[in-house]
């Protein structure tokens, strides 16, 4: 923290990623469900306070959900872990597409949608981010150029105002030894995603 201090510069910075998942250990689900959620708001704020009381003053904290609980539960929803507007600067969702070449469903990008209504409702003061997104480039059911088009056109079309930004998540990893299963998600690995990206980016106020 004193480092981050002394460095200067803002900084984003999460703790918890993806909190309303429970594929990851600090959800609620095994931390006595509705209590875990409280404790991880509580663990967070503890955490914003000490960065600052150490001059952090240029951290600036976001809030990382996926954009559906699960498991979808009151006690799971993202809203219950949300550490409140003193402490949290940005939030961020989650939003993939396909996760695997063989995965027979694949999420619309539009699915944010809630997601961003139940923010809105929670922190209508805050920026939003998609903090991760992508789709797999090698899905059958889900070609990822297509699917990126239609990501850039919502993202352009000013569907969302809230929205600061987006991160693709640009990443390649293994499920198992079949290197035919493995997940592929970087453009570079798709000559047509390519193309959308340079169009899109090029000249965002002209997306596809």
């Amino acid at each position: 923290m004193r480092a981050a201090a002394a460095f200067g510069t803002p900084l984003l910075a999460e703790y918890g990623t993806e909190v309303n998942g429970a594929w990851f250990p600090w959800n609620g689900r095994w931390h006595g469900q509705a209590q875990g959620a409280a404790d991880f708001a509580a663990a967070y704020r503890h955490i914003i306070d000490l960065a600052r009381r150490n001059g952090a003053s240029n951290i600036v904290w976001v809030f990382h959900v996926n954009h559906v609980d699960d498991p979808e539960t009151d006690w799971n929803r993202f809203e219950n872990y949300y550490p409140g507007d003193e402490w949290i600067d940005w939030i961020g969702v989650s939003l993939y597409g396909a996760l695997s070449p063989f995965e027979t469903y694949t999420i619309p990008f539009t699915d944010v949608d809630n997601a961003l209504k139940r923010i809105e409702k929670m922190a209508p003061d805050k920026p939003v981010i998609l903090a991760e997104t992508g789709t797999d480039v090698r899905n059958p059911r889900a070609p990822a150029a297509p699917w990126a088009e239609a990501a850039f056109a919502a993202l352009f079309s000013n569907r969302w105002p809230q929205l600061a930004g987006f991160t693709w998540w640009n990443e390649y990893w293994e499920n198992g030894d079949d290197p035919a299963r493995a997940t592929d998600l970087r453009v570079q690995s798709n000559p047509d995603l390519v193309a959308v990206f340079r169009r899109a980016l090029q000249n965002p106020r002209i997306a596809p």
